[in-house]
């Protein structure tokens, strides 16, 4: 099974650092990332793609480890829209499939967000777990929201239930933060953790 393994990576481009004992040794274990995309389970979809940085090296047995500043890359796999009107809060999901270094190549990995089932909650934003912060974010969820809304500001208004004659002005934290209410956002440059599992 491990020669497979070795083979298929070498067929794929990856460069396995792990041979031997080395996967039999590993232990899952949580580890803090930075993101590099903000997450929003009002404007994300499923299939779209993250990225995130390893805060701190991640050693996951004798032969195995990943440098500090590793970039990961992975996709959304779950949304559950909120309901601003005190309905159900807004929750995400996603994985981490793929680790990237010059020190070992691409390889395949497996991480998810440590909360319960994967999912990200709005008050996880309340906990060391997940810090939001707004202003790191700004320009890049104005970005994703032009994306989904267009540049109508009409459509933008009607989407926060604004009925009087007000122009929301989305390059504001405001907007974003109103725009976001019941719903899960973290911003790039937050720092959430997430558990490796041994792949």
């Amino acid at each position: 099974m491990k020669l497979i393994r070795f083979l298929l990576g070498m067929l794929l481009g990856w460069v396995c650092v792990a041979q031997g004992s080395g996967w039999a040794d590993c232990q899952p274990q949580n580890a803090g990332v930075v993101m590099a995309t903000p997450l929003s389970s009002r404007l994300d979809r499923v299939g779209d793609v993250l990225q995130a940085v390893l805060e701190r090296p991640l050693t996951w047995g004798p032969e195995l480890t990943l440098p500090s500043g590793t970039l990961l890359l992975g996709k959304v796999t779950a949304v559950k829209q909120g309901d601003p009107k005190g309905g159900p809060p807004g929750a995400i999901r996603f994985k981490m499939t793929q680790a990237r270094n010059p020190a070992f190549g691409v390889l395949a990995i497996s991480a998810m967000p440590i909360t319960e089932g994967g999912w990200l909650h709005q008050q996880d934003a309340n906990t060391p777990v997940w810090q939001v912060s707004l202003s790191h974010s700004t320009r890049l969820l104005n970005d994703m929201v032009q994306r989904r809304l267009g540049t109508n500001q009409g459509v933008w208004a009607s989407s926060l239930g604004i009925q009087q004659n007000v122009i929301p002005d989305v390059t504001t934290d405001e907007f974003i933060e109103w725009y976001h209410r019941s719903n899960v956002l973290v911003g790039a440059g937050d720092r959430i953790y997430l558990r490796f599992e041994c792949p």
